[in-house]
């Protein structure tokens, strides 16, 4: 069965979304990186190359797929968050998540409603993937915000 092209574009957006997610993370770590947290800089470099390798599963299923292409990606949209203090970044972590989520869900509901049930199955498993990355994300905003020493929170991203 081809994938119809409906399908195709929003696979095309999805790939754009976990890029751009990727950026977001980038632009966390730099902030926690300039302001001394090295391990919860480590941590959104290692949630950015995540999100690339999400990018790059959605590409290469793009590719295995009678009639997937993937579009000529102009640039990456940018994420709407303003990043100025350290207190923010969990939330936005479980914004972006949450988005992610979403979005993955509409791409489920699209192929069932293209009947392209050969697509199903992968989309099950990254949005099973998606629930571990909703519970990472809510856990690291609890901690942050019950944290009164960003220290010792450093300290305990180490992991």
């Amino acid at each position: 069965m081809r994938l119809p092209q409906l399908l195709n574009d929003a696979f095309n957006e999805q790939v754009l979304n976990e890029l751009s997610n990727a950026l977001l993370y980038e632009e966390m770590a730099s902030l926690s990186d300039s302001i001394g947290m090295c391990h919860t800089a480590k941590f959104f470099m290692g949630q950015a190359r995540e999100e690339r390798s999400h990018a790059q599963m959605i590409i290469k299923h793009l590719n295995d797929r009678i009639g997937g292409q993937v579009s000529h990606i102009e640039g990456v949209p940018g994420h709407k968050f303003e990043l100025s203090e350290v207190s923010q970044i969990g939330n936005l972590f479980v914004q972006a998540e949450q988005r992610t989520s979403e979005n993955i869900e509409s791409l489920y509901h699209l192929a069932l409603e293209q009947n392209s049930y050969m697509d199903l199955p992968f989309l099950l498993e990254m949005l099973l993937e998606q629930s571990h990355e909703e519970a990472k994300a809510a856990t690291f905003e609890m901690k942050l915000a019950s944290s009164n020493d960003m220290t010792a929170f450093d300290l305990a991203m180490k992991e």
